[in-house]
């Protein structure tokens, strides 16, 4: 069974909706999901790579949230090198002062999407 025929399954068992980049006026967040009517939320998903990513948190996301009218968010970072944790300093800072401006209840995220070293076993 693959990956997305257990999350379909699990999904209609929970009465989940996830819409992958639905166009909410400026432009397509990256997911939007529920469970029935009014419970939803929206994903915005950032490599730490990325040299605009925090526009991601302060712009984009809010805006999507006001078209949709949707209180929640999560602002999803992406890392895959060492270095780009030092650019995620002040991130629960620069959260709070958005969700402090707007009003909504963004919640941030990282993955630790690094390559791990090969296994002992193998090398």
């Amino acid at each position: 069974m693959s990956y997305d025929t257990i999350v379909t399954h699990y999904c209609r068992a929970n009465d989940i909706d996830i819409s992958r980049e639905p166009n909410v006026g400026r432009g397509p967040v990256d997911f939007k999901t529920s469970r029935g009517h009014k419970l939803k939320a929206l994903l915005e998903l950032k490599l730490a790579r990325n040299t605009r990513f925090w526009n991601g948190l302060t712009r984009q996301l809010p805006k999507y949230q006001e078209a949709e009218g949707v209180r929640v968010g999560y602002f999803i970072v992406v890392v895959q090198r060492d270095k780009e944790f030092k650019k995620l300093d002040g991130i629960k800072k620069r959260v709070e002062a958005v969700n402090g401006a707007t009003g909504y209840d963004i919640t941030s995220t990282v993955i630790d999407a690094r390559r791990s070293p090969p296994s002992a076993s193998k090398l």
